[in-house]
């Protein structure tokens, strides 16, 4: 009958899923594997050494995860910030395109005299005329 689990095999768990399995964790300790899995089973308790050392495992593990999640919130957020930057840059490619293929630009028209002569700018008053 499989004793409950407990702290010591709870964290001896955690320590072997961290360093990818119960081998690694044997190697990591410097113990064989088949006292390593009595301790797992909750057949025998662990020393107190072996205990602290799988929780250092688990809290180091635990902590590199957390700073992974972190950067890769940032790394999302500048991601998503160099997506809207590009759309605009692309938005802003596709109306100078439109610009140069009419040949013209909308903020500018050509104005045609009424009277079908060319355009031009006599008979405008000149800026001394203006002040006088």
């Amino acid at each position: 009958m499989k004793k409950p689990s407990s702290p010591f095999t709870r964290t001896l768990q955690l320590a072997a899923e961290t360093l990818g399995g119960v081998a690694q964790l044997a190697i990591h300790l410097g113990i064989d594997r088949a006292r390593l899995e009595r301790w797992m089973s909750g057949a025998q308790t662990p020393p107190n050494e072996v205990f602290m050392q799988a929780l250092d495992i688990v809290a180091a593990g635990r902590l590199g995860q957390s700073s992974a999640d972190r950067a890769q919130a940032h790394a999302d957020r500048l991601q998503a910030g160099a997506d809207r930057a590009q759309q605009a840059a692309d938005r802003a490619q596709r109306r100078a395109d439109e610009l140069n293929t009419s040949g013209r630009s909308e903020h500018f028209r050509q104005v045609e005299p009424r009277d079908g002569d060319p355009a031009s700018n006599e008979g405008r008053p000149d800026e001394k005329d203006k002040k006088a």
